[in-house]
């Protein structure tokens, strides 16, 4: 398996730091570290509201940043455990539990990736085109790519890359700026078109123009996602951190 290098090991602890108002090295103790939710500068932020309740892993220990109202209970719920495993089902039951009266629900954990060594670039395909930030617009892709494009102030898709079939796109693959230097690719197959290798084509397409723009590319999925994962595997990302987060009950 492909290393991350250093340098952008380094740049993620320090992101992963401001996103979780903590200290670099926390990740990379075993046991748990939980946190009161304070907006740094420069962290990622996912809609318009500051989290309430998230929590990370590198595969050792775990940092959770979370209202100060629920941080007692955190700590409680983490004593004597180590990092990962609070990622399990019976341990995710428990910040659940603890949410629910607050309005808040756990709805997922999240697999991302980082770039190993760097392959050649892909062959340019025929049919393919370039957007840049200014050019994406709802008005002109709709719904059709919920993955790629996110339409987020907050976090602006400013590259695109698509795959057109005659008139129609067939596959987009979107960079979102999620922080100053980390930005997230995510991609989108019509059904239709599954199974040619466009997502792969255009994912390694989209981290090769990042990388030459001076910014991380970094992979986001579900742990289900297996065709999303086997994207990630095979245009050289390597898992990196786990997250798992919250959303208001409607």
């Amino acid at each position: 398996m492909s290393r991350i290098e250093p340098s952008i090991f380094d740049a993620l602890l320090q992101q992963l730091a401001l996103d979780y108002a903590c200290e670099p090295s926390d990740f990379l103790r075993p046991d748990c570290t939980v946190v009161p939710f304070r907006a740094l500068p420069g962290r990622r932020q996912f809609g318009p509201e500051p989290p309430f309740w998230q929590m990370a892993t590198l595969g050792r220990g775990a940092v959770l940043c979370v209202h100060p109202c629920v941080l007692d209970a955190c700590q409680r719920i983490c004593q004597g455990k180590r990092g990962i495993w609070l990622f399990e089902y019976p341990n995710l039951r428990q910040f659940d539990e603890l949410l629910r009266p607050h309005g808040y629900t756990i709805f997922g954990s999240f697999h991302h990736y980082l770039p190993g060594a760097c392959g050649a670039a892909p062959a340019p395909r025929p049919n393919t085109r370039w957007f840049e930030q200014e050019e994406i617009i709802k008005e002109r892709f709709g719904d059709a790519f919920p993955n790629a494009l996110g339409f987020d102030p907050g976090r602006p898709d400013v590259l695109a890359a698509a795959l057109y079939q005659g008139e129609q796109i067939a596959a987009l693959a979107g960079a979102s700026a999620d922080s100053a230097r980390f930005w997230q690719i995510g991609i989108d197959v019509l059904p239709e078109f599954e199974r040619q290798g466009m997502g792969k084509y255009l994912v390694a397409l989209l981290r090769q123009e990042i990388f030459r723009r001076g910014k991380i590319p970094y992979y986001g999925t579900s742990e289900a996602n297996l065709a999303s994962r086997g994207i990630a595997a095979a245009t050289g990302f390597v898992p990196a951190w786990a997250e798992a987060a919250c959303k208001k009950e409607k």
